[in-house]
């Protein structure tokens, strides 16, 4: 693997093309993915107009074990995201590894757009836009509503206008800010813990366009495992 971080990220050989040529996910092999690139580099000249760098044009597979999540690898072209590397901190490794709170917001914002609104705001300042607020709130017209559930559920919901909502532990302060702010309390009712404590992410990224710590919605893969094999010669 990491012959292929230092091929992807080396400025004195840039890559010119890099090619999605096979996607596959095995969801009852303990999550496996495999991924075939083609990378193409073109020469290099220095400033004399020598050649330092042959032009090239390889195979590579990379495969990922235990995956917990993916995204992003719906087109042929990965292109400007031709850099390889792989973290172990990252926003969306605390959302799969880190205790889940199961929290209760109780009370009404006087404006829930902008309860909202502030929410999105620190959610993307928190987590540089890895998380985003439909992952814990959706059905918005309804939020803080009276729900019409159907009969046979009534005895067994909060049917009030109070919230219920599954967050990571890291983002707790973040809730609590905005739920102060506007006025109304979150509670932690249950906690969780994860049995995914060992996770890293794979990011297909781009340092011109942006710093890897900023989601985009460029291609990764989060798994326990990662490794690659170079397929041509």
């Amino acid at each position: 693997m990491e012959e292929l971080i230092k091929l992807s990220n080396d400025k004195t050989s840039p890559i010119v093309y890099m090619y999605l040529r096979k996607f596959l996910f095995e969801p009852d092999n303990n999550g496996v993915i495999k991924i075939q690139i083609q990378i193409i580099k073109d020469e290099v000249l220095d400033e004399n107009y020598k050649k330092i760098a042959e032009t090239s044009d390889e195979m590579w597979e990379i495969y990922a074990e235990n995956v917990v999540k993916y995204s992003g690898f719906d087109d042929f072209y990965l292109m400007p995201n031709m850099e390889i590397n792989i973290f172990s901190d990252n926003p969306l490794i605390s959302l799969y590894s880190d205790t889940e709170l199961y929290c209760k917001i109780i009370g009404k914002p006087k404006d829930k757009f902008a309860f909202l609104g502030e929410m999105l705001f620190q959610l993307e300042n928190k987590t540089k836009n890895w998380i985003n607020i439909n992952q814990f709130f959706w059905n918005l017209e309804n939020l803080f509503e009276v729900k019409k559930y159907p009969k046979q559920w009534i005895e067994f919901v909060d049917n009030s206008e109070n919230e219920y909502i599954t967050i990571p532990e890291f983002l707790f302060d973040t809730f609590k800010h905005v739920c102060d702010k506007h006025k109304i309390e979150i509670e932690t009712e249950t906690e969780t813990m994860k049995d995914k404590v060992d996770l890293k992410i794979l990011i297909f990224g781009n340092e011109l366009v942006s710093s890897n710590d900023f989601y985009l919605n460029g291609p990764y893969i989060i798994a326990e495992k990662f490794s690659a094999k170079k397929l041509n010669k």
